[in-house]
């Protein structure tokens, strides 16, 4: 794996309902750039606060 160019840090947090379509858009901008470029996704979150985002962001890592 070659050495990214950029990388893109996105904090998630309560964004279960958004995140998806957030990192498609993402995806097509870095890649519109013609750069070598990584995403790494936070599945920020509390215990017991029913937030879905570790969950959505597992299945699109």
């Amino acid at each position: 794996m070659e050495t990214p160019e950029i990388s893109v840090v996105v904090l998630a947090y309560r964004s279960a309902s958004t995140i998806t379509s957030f990192v498609d858009s993402l995806v097509d901008s870095l890649e519109k750039e013609k750069l070598s470029w990584e995403i790494v996704l936070v599945g920020n979150y509390f215990e017991g606060v029913g937030d879905q985002t570790p969950e959505v962001v597992r299945g699109i890592a």
